[in-house]
C-alpha cells in the first residue's frame, strides 16, 4: 500500500469516527432536553388507563427510563433522578373505587396542602407521615377522571418542582 493511500484511509477513518460523535453528541442532548415517553408499547398496551409522563423536567432531573414497571396489574411507576436532589417516584392507576369520596379523604389527610389546577388534571400537593419521614406527595386526578397520578419524595424538594411537574405532564401515546 503506498503512502497517499494510507493517509486518505486514515483521514477518513477519522472523519467517520468525528461524524459519529457529533451525532452521539447531539442524540444524548436532544434525549436530556426533551423527554420522550418511557412506556414502550406493550406498557401502553397492557394499561387500562391513560399513562402520563412529563414533556419537560426541572434543571438536572430526567427520567430513568431503566425504572419503568407495572407492579401490579392496574398500576404503572416510573422514577424521576437527580445526581444532586432526591429521587421523585410517579405512580399511576385508575382512582379508587368511590373515586370522590376516597380521593378526598386521601387529600385531607396531607399536611400544608395546597391546591393543583394543572392542565392534565387538579389535585393537591402537601406532606405525608411515612413512618419517620416525612414525604412531599402531589395527587392528581386527570380531567377525564380515568387516571390517578401519585408523585412522591422528600420533603426536602420543593413544592414547586413537583408543580412544575405536573404542569408538563403529556399524555403518553
Amino acid at each position: 500500500m503506498t503512502w497517499p493511500r494510507l493517509n486518505l484511509k486514515i483521514s477518513l477513518t477519522i472523519a467517520a469516527i468525528i461524524a459519529l460523535s457529533a451525532a452521539a453528541g447531539i442524540i444524548l442532548v436532544y434525549r436530556h432536553a426533551q423527554p420522550h415517553s418511557p412506556f414502550a408499547s406493550r406498557i401502553i398496551n397492557a394499561s387500562d388507563i391513560p399513562l402520563y409522563y412529563p414533556g419537560k423536567l426541572p434543571k438536572s432531573y430526567s427520567i430513568n427510563y431503566g425504572s419503568v414497571s407495572q407492579p401490579e396489574k392496574g398500576i404503572t411507576i416510573f422514577e424521576i433522578r437527580s445526581d444532586d436532589k432526591p429521587t421523585i417516584y410517579i405512580s399511576q392507576q385508575a382512582p379508587p373505587n368511590g373515586k370522590k369520596l376516597k380521593l378526598d379523604t386521601f387529600h385531607k389527610n396531607l399536611q400544608h396542602s395546597t391546591k393543583l389546577a394543572a392542565p392534565a388534571g387538579q389535585g393537591y400537593i402537601g406532606q405525608a407521615q411515612d413512618g419517620s419521614q416525612i414525604q412531599q406527595i402531589a395527587s392528581l386526578t386527570t380531567g377525564s377522571n380515568k387516571t390517578w397520578i401519585l408523585m412522591n419524595t422528600s420533603a426536602n424538594v420543593p413544592t414547586s418542582t413537583l408543580e412544575s411537574i405536573a404542569h408538563k405532564l403529556i399524555l403518553a401515546k
